[in-house]
């Protein structure tokens, strides 16, 4: 009966042009099918098929976490697009169709840190899986941390709320070997003084509210009653090292992180850039670093070179003015002293920028170099000091830095990290600069030294008693 039916269909196709049609146009359609899904299933050119599957799971509960995005991304032939997909109600997904060969495995969803298969810990990268054709069907699971979250209000001393409040979370980090407060992430009250600061990777932090008096309204010439709020450090600390360390787990959603801000008198900086009469108009902007917090203000400069500072608490700030005209760019900066009055005829007297002409050399003949960058750092403590500037390294090893500030610095090489080289020699003119600042008072050339003869560290942490 199909010998009959088929001997049918084969003599209407031979007999009429539409019947072949149509069967040309099913078959077709039909290999294109087969082909897709072979092609999801098996790599090409015959390779072996493996099949990588796993769990999402939560670091602290164990439990599942679904809707996670998971990346399988080979590292032995980068030309291949990675393979996304999103786990199950269970946690679960599956990387089919995979080569054999080096792979990172990733996972991330809203809510968590993203984390590697392998990872040893918070922050730190995972370890790649070796996928061979003995080996098909690999089933692997990565753990993900959940992110953080602080909460509280701000009020005035008269116990109303206060809006538009800046509220920053900080954390230690090492900078040019030295242990300083860094933002990492920042929120703003609302009209009832709340604020929620979320998406906090767990560990120590120092929470500081400022209202940036310096953004308020300026106050009649010659004034000297206006007041501000004080920066302050939670709970009621004026300074960094009066602050509570916060201690956020996994997971945390930390409440009652209130502040009660104390007002002070502030006060208003008028100046002047000094240039010559007649001189064509400026355009630029005046920077300013706030004392004992992270925070910057920037104001622009009128055409005829003079500025305003307002809400200004005692104290030094660091300013630079940063201007561009037709004959070029141009900076200017000082420190201003802010005592118990206004300062009404400051001027900022400007320098002209100087350039800086590097080369990058390897001490190891024929490696190619990494792909670094370099910086010059204003010198000073703590972050926000203005003037510094940074450029990457080409791939011959030279680098340019243009529009530098003269004042001191001190260098950095960047990009460094994973590979074999360390720094060894910094010569600025000659004169080995490594791991000490210097003043840059004209345009210069610095050689960079990179070695590969590394060595290594090894041991064992155990725990104490």
């Amino acid at each position: 009966m199909v010998v009959h039916a088929l001997a049918r269909l084969s003599a209407l196709v031979s007999s009429n042009p539409l019947y072949a049609l149509i069967t040309l146009l099913a078959l077709t359609s039909f290999e294109t099918a087969v082909a897709q899904n072979r092609s999801t299933d098996s790599p090409e050119n015959g390779q072996i098929a493996i099949r990588l599957s796993g769990q999402v799971v939560d670091t602290s509960t164990g439990n599942p976490v679904p809707r996670a995005e998971t990346v399988c991304k080979g590292e032995d032939d980068t030309s291949t697009p990675p393979v996304t997909t999103l786990t199950d109600g269970e946690g679960r997904f599956e990387c089919k169709g995979l080569r054999p060969g080096r792979y990172r495995i990733s996972a991330r969803r809203d809510g968590y840190l993203r984390s590697e298969y392998g990872s040893k810990g918070q922050g730190r990268p995972g370890l790649p899986i070796t996928l061979t054709p003995d080996r098909k069907d690999e089933r692997i699971t990565i753990r993900l941390i959940r992110l953080a979250a602080v909460n509280g209000r701000v009020f005035g001393e008269d116990g109303d709320p206060i809006k538009d409040v800046t509220i920053q979370a900080l954390r230690d980090r090492f900078q040019r070997g030295r242990k300083v407060l860094l933002p990492t992430a920042y929120a703003r009250s609302n009209d009832r003084g709340e604020f929620r600061i979320s998406d906090l990777e767990p560990g120590r932090y120092v929470v500081v509210a400022d209202r940036m008096n310096y953004l308020r309204p300026r106050p009649a010439h010659g004034d000297t009653s206006e007041t501000g709020y004080v920066t302050t450090y939670f709970p009621n600390g004026s300074e960094p090292s009066q602050a509570q360390v916060l201690l956020l787990e996994p997971g945390a959603d930390l409440p009652g992180v209130d502040f009660s801000l104390k007002k002070t008198r502030v006060f208003s900086v008028r100046g002047r850039i000094a240039r010559p009469a007649g001189s064509e108009p400026l355009r630029g902007n005046l920077v300013l670093a706030m004392p004992n917090t992270l925070m910057r203000a920037s104001t622009p400069i009128r055409e005829d070179g003079t500025f305003e500072l307002h809400g200004l608490p005692p104290g030094s700030f660091p300013l630079i003015a940063m201007m561009q005209t037709d004959g070029g760019q141009s900076t200017a900066s000082s420190i201003v002293e802010v005592s118990d009055r206004n300062i009404d005829d400051f001027v900022l007297t400007p320098t002209v920028s100087v350039t800086i002409v590097g080369k990058v050399r390897s001490s190891a003949s024929g490696e190619p170099l990494p792909q670094a960058s370099v910086a010059l750092i204003a010198a000073g403590e703590g972050v926000g000091r203005p003037g510094s500037v940074s450029t990457v390294v080409k791939g011959d090893g030279a680098f340019t830095l243009t529009g530098v500030n003269p004042q001191r610095y001190r260098l950095e090489v960047g990009g460094l990290s994973g590979s074999r080289f360390y720094l060894k020699e910094a010569r600025l003119a000659g004169v080995n600069v490594l791991d000490q600042d210097f003043d840059v008072t004209s345009s210069v050339t610095v050689d960079l030294l990179l070695s590969a003869d590394t060595g290594s560290v090894s041991g064992e942490v155990i725990e104490a008693g």
